[in-house]
């Protein structure tokens, strides 16, 4: 396997190879609500452990599925990210 591959199976199974508390850049974290890679749960648990994040901010995004980039309500990614660069000044 390639390492990234690695990388994967250990988060999916709890031992990721980055602490969400050690995370101290404003992050947004965008999901979408049929995403079957990471759940609701993983991007909430990583959401709550960034304690020490400048900023953060968590967005669900409907009817939108992992390559939510690739899908027709894309554009409610982009008003996301942009939103969360100009309130964060990045």
């Amino acid at each position: 396997p390639r390492a990234w591959e690695l990388d994967l199976y250990d988060c999916w199974n709890g031992d990721c190879f980055f602490k969400g508390e050690n995370i101290e850049n404003a992050t947004l974290i965008v999901r979408g609500e049929w995403d079957s890679a990471f759940s609701f749960k993983d991007a909430e648990d990583l959401f709550l452990q960034m304690k020490n994040a400048r900023s953060k901010r968590y967005y669900v995004v409907d009817k939108a599925t992992h390559v939510l980039h690739l899908e027709e309500n894309r554009k409610a990614l982009y008003q996301m990210v942009q939103f969360f660069l100009k309130s964060n000044r990045i």
